[in-house]
């Protein structure tokens, strides 16, 4: 089905291409971690407010999840989730804990789902720190998976970003090698290399119209 060739042709190139592009971000990402990190976070906010004319907040709950780039390493946050009960503040009267909730806590923490991006100094402490942590389960080399924590969940992945650049390196790798060991001759598919000397006007693998000096021979 030379129809059906063509288009896995095709998501090969294109997932090559994309692989190639990913490879080059990580290594630019990599280089740029050592003299700037950045920090990208999702956080979902939500305030329980108490009834009546003038509601005051009971508890917030923050969830995040985030990805930063730091020191030749990514780390990735997720499930994360915080209550913040507002008993400590019990002895403020309801008029003073709302001025200080709308004028200092939710400027902050406003209500709904925000996007949020820092930018700090490179820190190469970052992994011992994450190993410091009580509920490490992996680490090889700089490879680290942190389980959720019972104060506030979330699960923290570190991986360095060579390791990231060597993945997507190898479908481009796997398609140039293929593309070199490809026949160079006239009478095979300068595409996929089927043999053209039966079919020198279509290639009936992967659909592709040899041009006029590239057609095969009968």
């Amino acid at each position: 089905m030379p129809g059906v060739n063509r288009l896995r042709h095709i998501a090969w190139n294109g997932l090559a291409a994309l692989s190639a592009l990913l490879c080059i971000a990580s290594i630019v990402i990599a280089v740029r971690s050592y003299w700037q990190a950045d920090s990208f976070r999702v956080e979902q906010v939500h305030w329980t407010l108490s009834g009546g004319p003038n509601p005051v907040p009971i508890k917030g709950t923050l969830r995040r999840r985030s990805f930063a780039w730091n020191d030749g390493a990514l780390s990735i946050s997720f499930g994360s989730s915080q209550d913040w009960p507002m008993q400590s503040l019990s002895s403020v009267p309801p008029t003073g804990l709302a001025a200080i909730w709308k004028q200092t806590i939710l400027p902050m923490y406003p209500e709904g789902t925000h996007w949020r991006h820092n930018t700090f100094s490179p820190d190469p402490k970052a992994l011992a720190d994450l190993l410091r942590e009580p509920h490490v389960i992996l680490h090889v080399g700089g490879f680290v998976l942190v389980s959720p924590r019972s104060d506030i969940g979330g699960t923290t992945i570190r991986m360095p970003l060579w390791v990231l650049a060597t993945l997507f390196a190898m479908i481009p790798l796997v398609w140039f090698r293929r593309r070199l060991a490809r026949p160079k001759d006239q009478q095979h598919c300068q595409h996929c290399g089927y043999d053209l000397r039966a079919t020198p006007d279509r290639c009936p693998e992967c659909g592709a119209i040899p041009s006029g000096d590239t057609k095969g021979t009968a």
